[in-house]
């Protein structure tokens, strides 16, 4: 036994038997005194509560209480930050000497889980939440998936209040088996230190705990729900200065209960810093959990980007982060992230010393897994086909089957939510989804049961169903444009994968659905939405319904008017006999449309050309009924301006294209009416109206930057700063430019901007950099053999003349042949040095 231990604020003498705080001598009981040398002589040990009653009062039986109130009282005199409370465990004495002969005591040997709580990250606000509900009422249930740290939460909040309240107690169920359950009530008084009387053990519970103010947790009730309940009511009720809080997969269901959801940690979403994405918490603790595996690790500009990445495919669950961050030593970040997509198999390998459910990502949802019931194993494998949120029609659709009708789905939905294995979206229709590993695993279980084909199948025809029912209501008339697409978009990801499943197992849906899915893909760049009409362009055959056929050459005509492609004219001419001898009027008059629209985009207007596009015309005019729906007749304005333009006639585009809006507006459909405007814009450069080009651009550009369509306010920008830069202000159309520039990179549409900058700089006396971007020009214009747009064949025209008047023509040639080399981030260099300057 030393002879003195000393620390910063206090002294304590085994020999005298003294306690010395500030330098005066504090008194001090004699148990108190006990048991502060039993803690001092075991310095960075974790004493259980027993063994520290057997040291401080050996040979007698005494209640845990004793003990928390002598390590309160200790805590009052030397501070509460010498003796450390391992909730449900004991404590530990954690003040460092300043006598010790080699400094501070070494750090303990050998893993130790309970040893000390890893910090709480990214819980800040869930920490005050809890408290704040706890102390409003008796009984707070935790409830969250498997991992996401409910346990941990609590062991913090109970921790924070040591010392507030001697009564407090953590309790841990996770060994406790279903058949055991009806011995709990007395597994609980043993930890309590309570005895229980004779009859009911719940009531006994209650009245050994009578007038007893603290707060006991009772830790993972998942698989003694139903008694946990009973003996939580019987306490709430006998007791009102108890307070308990319960923690699962699902609450208990008692009227006394205020459910507290925990959700997962948060990430970023794009944009955001460096500093932004280290404040979120699931990225937060990713760092704190990497630096504990490799200390070397940082967050920095280099890998902040797929930091979030992994902390977002993880869904924000700590365990999963924390299984991840451990393998950073040997997998690097960019493995971790490679790796996910054999998740179960990289996450694991835990801490050693944790809970066996807690090992590994896979037994994790093992353990959650194993708590459904039949039917709710069922719903939740084959739930698992879905790839982002779902209806409860869906769900149902999928589902179900003869064995699990409809209501039986709907009984398993609800259970599924409330253990937290599928996530409800509020709204006033919810919509459900699962997070990617859970997602994983019921795929995994689905393919297991050998029911993965079936549900797939019924999973792409609930979506052809429901897609195809929206398209035709448009067609009929009795849904708007942005209507349709409000009622298809929040099915876009499951729709994309039915076609493409579909596509090798069951060729007619995958046609059906292909046009239906371009009204939700309208947010996305032309070059990235053809998948869907590359896969089912091979299975449009005899076997596929006539009404079906015929709707995918209408859309394939119109994909085929976005993209550049050596057999346009060919293909165009195919799909305009397929839907005429398909005998649909609705969709002969679509393609019609876009045949009209690539006759104008031929490398040579000549009157051949001029004559079928006259011909296409005249055959929608007769076609026309007038109780089509307003959006569908705007196919034809915009058809007749097409052809005005052919024909140089800009003042009869303007007209029929204003008459186009009308028709957009009055069918519900904002981006047609929008995109008539960017048409009109064209024709008054065309008129060198410029004035006219930005008085009506300017609010355009403003209301697009407001609405959803991006690729048409690239246009719309495109046409404004041209506007701008031939009225001579130079500042606007960069500013223009410079607003829409990263949507344009995203869009795969910055050629739009090459030819104004090229203009700019020809303007400007920066002869090279025009030139430089006038050979890329020149690349790309041959390269899509296509007919120059009026405007750009101007503006072009323009650079020429300038470049070729300033620069010796040996030096000319070598600039263009550079500009007609650039690629990617060379042409990104070249046009942002025109718009920065």
């Amino acid at each position: 036994m030393a002879a003195r231990y000393r620390y910063a604020r206090f002294e304590v003498d085994p020999q005298e038997r003294r306690l010395l705080v500030d330098g005066r001598d504090v008194a001090v009981g004699a148990r108190a005194f006990d048991l502060l040398l039993a803690l001092v002589e075991r310095p960075d040990r974790l004493l259980g509560k027993q063994e520290l009653l057997d040291l401080v009062w050996p040979g007698l039986v005494v209640e845990e209480h004793n003990l928390a109130v002598q390590i309160a009282n200790l805590r009052r005199l030397i501070g509460p930050q010498a003796i450390a409370t391992i909730p449900g465990r004991g404590y530990r004495w954690t003040a460092r000497r300043i006598d010790a002969p080699d400094g501070p005591a070494p750090p303990r040997r050998g893993p130790d889980p309970d040893a000390a709580l890893l910090p709480l990250v990214g819980r800040d606000q869930d920490m005050s939440l809890l408290r704040a509900l706890i102390e409003r009422h008796p009984l707070v249930s935790v409830v969250g998936a498997g991992g996401i740290g409910k346990t941990h939460l609590v062991r913090h909040l109970l921790q924070a209040r040591d010392g507030a309240d001697s009564g407090d107690c953590f309790i841990d169920l996770s060994n406790v088996a279903r058949d055991q359950a009806a011995h709990l009530p007395h597994g609980i008084a043993a930890r309590l230190g309570v005895q229980i009387g004779p009859g009911d053990a719940a009531t006994g519970l209650a009245q050994a705990l009578a007038g007893r103010a603290a707060l006991i947790v009772l830790d993972n009730t998942e698989q003694v729900v139903d008694e946990v309940a009973r003996i939580v009511k019987t306490l709430v009720e006998a007791n009102p200065e108890l307070r308990l809080i319960t923690t699962g997969q699902a609450p208990l269901g008692i009227a006394a209960e205020r459910v507290f959801r925990l959700g997962a940690l948060a990430w970023p979403a794009p944009p955001f810093t460096l500093e932004q994405a280290g404040a979120q918490g699931a990225v937060a603790f990713f760092v704190d959990r990497a630096q504990a595996a490799d200390r070397r690790f940082t967050l920095n500009r280099a890998n902040v980007d797929l930091v979030v990445d992994v902390c977002r495919r993880l869904d924000g669950l700590p365990l999963a982060i924390e299984l991840a961050a451990v393998r950073l030593p040997v997998l690097g970040l960019q493995g971790i992230a490679d790796g996910l997509e054999q998740r179960f198999r990289l996450l694991g390998g835990g801490r050693r010393l944790a809970p066996a459910r807690q090992q590994t990502l896979r037994a994790a949802l093992d353990w959650s897994h194993g708590l459904l019931a039949p039917d709710e194993a069922v719903t939740f494998r084959r739930l698992g086909v879905f790839v982002g949120a779902f209806d409860l029609e869906l769900a149902q659709r999928v589902a179900a089957d003869e064995a699990l009708d409809r209501w039986a789905v709907l009984e398993a939905l609800s259970a599924l939510i409330e253990r937290s294995l599928v996530v409800a979206d509020g709204a006033d229709v919810p919509r459900y989804r699962l997070l990617d590993s859970p997602r994983d695993y019921a795929r995994e279980r689905l393919q297991a049961a050998g029911e993965e084909r079936a549900v797939l199948a019924r999973h792409a025809a609930a979506l052809r169903d429901r897609l195809w029912e929206a398209d035709q209501d448009w067609q009929g008339g009795r849904l708007g444009v942005d209507a349709l697409r409000r009622r298809v978009e929040p099915d876009l990801a499951d729709a994309r994968a039915a076609c493409a499943w579909a596509a090798r197992h069951d060729p007619a849906t995958a046609v059906a659905l292909a046009p239906c899915l371009d009204w939700a893909l309208v947010n996305e760049p032309a070059a990235l939405r053809g998948s869907h009409w590359e896969s089912t362009a091979p299975l449009v055959g005899a076997d596929v319904p006539p009404a079906v056929r015929a709707r995918w050459w209408a859309g394939w005509c119109q994909w085929l008017s976005q993209r550049g492609d050596e057999q346009r004219e060919a293909k165009a001419e195919r799909a305009l006999a397929e839907t005429r001898a398909l005998g649909d009027p609705r969709c002969l008059y679509s393609t019609l449309r876009f045949r009209i629209w690539i006759h104008a985009l031929r490398t040579q207007a000549d009157a051949p050309a001029l004559a079928a596009a006259q011909a296409c015309l005249e055959e929608m005019r007769a076609l026309e009924d007038p109780a089509w729906p307003p959006a569908l007749r705007a196919m034809r304005r915009r058809a007749e301006a097409e052809f005005a333009c052919l024909q140089q006639d800009w003042a009869l585009a303007i007209g029929h294209l204003q008459h186009a809006a009308e028709l957009a507006e009055a069918g519900d459909d904002a981006r047609g009416r929008l995109s008539a405007g960017v048409a009109r814009l064209d024709a008054q450069l065309l008129m060198c109206r410029y004035d006219d080009a930005v008085r009506d651009g300017a609010p355009l550009v403003a209301a697009l930057r407001q609405s959803r369509f991006e690729s048409t306010r690239i246009h719309a920008s495109h046409n404004l700063a041209l506007a701008l830069l031939h009225a001579g202000d130079h500042a606007g159309a960069r500013a223009v430019i410079a607003d829409a520039f990263d949507a344009a990179l995203r869009f795969r549409l910055l050629d739009l901007f090459a030819g104004t900058l090229a203009l700019m700089a020809a303007r400007e006396q920066r002869h090279a950099e025009a030139a430089v971007v006038l050979g890329y020009l020149r690349r790309q214009i041959g390269a899509r053999g296509e007919l120059q747009q009026p405007n750009e064949a101007r503006t072009l025209r323009e650079v020429e003349q300038g470049v070729a008047a300033a620069i010796e023509a040996a030096e000319l040639a070598r600039l263009i042949r550079h500009g007609a080399d650039l690629e990617g981030a060379g042409l990104q260099a070249a046009l942002r040095r025109i718009v920065a300057t």
